[in-house]
């Protein structure tokens, strides 16, 4: 049977006809346009539209309807073997977090989802803790490694530019213009890497 979703004002409208002007369950519901069992279950306080529901009230029964059928009490129960992903996963639904936090199991087990293991935190708190900001850290620091920029060198000996490439880039320089003090900087640094190139063909000869 599928679920019905009813607003909050529908639920509101049955309750003041009620206790306002004393109508039967089923004429407020034939007013309403609801069954007359559904204005009585709100009425008696039995049920209520999930609309009406307080924030704290759905963290509850979200909670209750997780933890109902865990572990043991839940039928196909197969043992405790599921993957880290999956320990944490359960830890989400167990123990909803509040906006902008995520949780941390203090242990460091993602399977002891004890409640005096769980803390919310924020995600960069959650990374200093893990340690893994500081690995994130040295690795951008680090950049290619040298076997990288030994293979990306070789890959790049023997190419050739496209007779088009060479044009575009011809008029794209054409269409340039540096000034003075740009021009000197740029022979000085040609200069500079031509008298360092000469310096280990030398080496390079000599060894």
């Amino acid at each position: 049977m599928p679920v019905r979703y009813y607003p909050k004002t529908l639920y509101n409208e049955a309750l003041k006809l009620r206790s306002e002007n004393e109508l039967s369950y089923a004429k407020i519901g034939k007013i309403l346009g609801i069954s007359g069992s559904t204005v009585r279950n709100w009425c008696l306080g039995t049920k209520k539209p999930y609309g009406s529901f307080t924030e704290d009230e759905i963290l509850s029964i979200n909670l209750k309807k997780a933890t109902s059928k865990t572990g043991l009490l839940n039928p196909n129960w197969k043992g405790d073997d599921a993957s880290d992903g999956s320990a944490r996963e359960r830890a989400r639904r167990l123990y909803p977090a509040p906006e902008g936090k995520q949780i941390h199991h203090i242990d460091g087990n993602p399977h002891n989802n004890e409640s005096e293991n769980i803390m919310f935190t924020t995600q960069r708190e959650h990374m200093e803790i893990d340690g893994r900001i500081e690995r994130f850290i040295e690795r951008n620091k680090r950049g290619h490694s040298l076997q990288t920029r030994a293979k990306m060198s070789k890959s790049s000996i023997g190419r050739k530019h496209t007779p088009e490439s060479i044009e575009k880039m011809r008029k794209i320089k054409l269409g340039k213009k540096f000034s003075d003090e740009t021009k000197e900087k740029m022979k000085k640094a040609a200069l500079e890497r031509w008298a360092k190139l000469k310096a280990n063909n030398s080496k390079n000869l000599l060894t």
